[in-house]
């Protein structure tokens, strides 16, 4: 999975750097997944959301402080995820990263659906978190079913 994450960037210098913001610990196993094959920064809010990654660079601090973004890596980034408690959490942590760092390619897990236009001309993805988990769960059950079927 992650060779095709590196090949979707434009990069010419060393690995693509990914900027993660995030509070929980889904973010933080994404952000682990992706380290495999990409420069990828964790920055949380919670010590609790910390990994056991010796693989990605974490900062926890206050994700809508510039100062605690620069640190985290935000400047030298071509791409950030951010995925936070709330939606207007995250609308604002995505905009001070393209507005303040001038990263385009942002994309955000929002909890509700319908402020996807909400997100127009910042985000360039928007992810419904409950369509995700939805799918996700299905495959989950339909495999267990075909399992227990064939048991």
């Amino acid at each position: 999975m992650t060779s095709r994450i590196r090949d979707a960037f434009d990069h010419t210098t060393g690995p693509p750097r990914l900027l993660v913001v995030g509070d929980s610990h889904i973010v933080s196993a994404a952000a682990t997944e992706l380290a495999a094959d990409i420069d990828v920064r964790l920055l949380t809010n919670h010590d609790g959301v910390v990994g056991q990654s010796d693989i990605i660079q974490v900062t926890v601090g206050d994700v809508t402080d510039i100062e605690t973004l620069e640190a985290a890596g935000a400047a030298g980034a071509d791409a950030a995820l951010v995925a936070l408690g709330t939606d207007r959490q995250t609308l604002l942590v995505a905009h001070l990263i393209r507005a303040h760092f001038n990263i385009d390619a942002i994309t955000v897990l929002v909890a509700n659906p319908n402020l996807r236009d909400v997100f127009d001309g910042i985000a360039t993805a928007v992810v419904p978190g409950a369509t995700v988990l939805a799918d996700e769960l299905y495959r989950q059950v339909t495999t267990t079913l075909r399992v227990t079927e064939s048991a």
